[in-house]
């Protein structure tokens, strides 16, 4: 646990943080672009894991992202680095209009950078602020771990009614 007056160096954490952003990015736009070969090939078993990606891919969010991506093209691949919520859709979309590797690379890196600038100089301040205050006293160590238990729960519960929306056929 970080102590006060710890600080981590710039370098490693930013080496760190672009290392996730670099690896989580290419396995998004490299699976969605096989996604989109091989559902041109086929679908034939509606619970396997391709289906369950095309449907995915067909939907409203992916399908802006898709119409995003064709209209503003890499520059939406670098600015989805800077907005919550649209790093996968917009990375997912180039790989789903399957944008040439050439084009989307530069793009994706320069994102990357950004993102990890973001992360190494302001997430991690926030991150240590907030452990070190909760660290000093009980109240504020219970209160941290209650607010992750909540953030936790919104998401199961999300999912679960996604995911159940998307299971029940629809009614008329």
């Amino acid at each position: 646990m970080p102590q006060p007056g710890d600080s981590a160096p710039f370098v490693e954490l930013f080496v760190f943080f672009f290392t996730i952003v670099f690896v989580r990015t290419q396995i998004t736009y490299w699976l969605a672009r096989a996604v989109a070969t091989q559902t041109m090939k086929r679908t034939h078993d509606p619970h396997s894991l391709l289906a369950r990606s095309t449907r995915w891919m067909h939907g409203p969010r992916t399908t802006h992202g898709m119409v995003t991506v064709r209209r503003w093209g890499p520059l939406a691949v670098f600015l989805s680095f800077f907005a919550t919520g649209t790093k996968t859709i917009l990375n997912a979309a180039a790989g789903l209009i399957r944008m040439p590797f050439g084009i989307y690379l530069p793009a994706m890196v320069l994102g990357c950078i950004a993102h990890s600038l973001i992360y190494s100089l302001v997430g991690w301040a926030a991150w240590v602020a907030a452990v070190q205050a909760a660290a000093g006293s009980p109240l504020g160590l219970a209160l941290f771990i209650l607010a992750l238990i909540a953030i936790i729960a919104v998401i199961i519960m999300k999912r679960r009614r996604l995911d159940t929306a998307r299971s029940t056929p629809p009614r008329g």
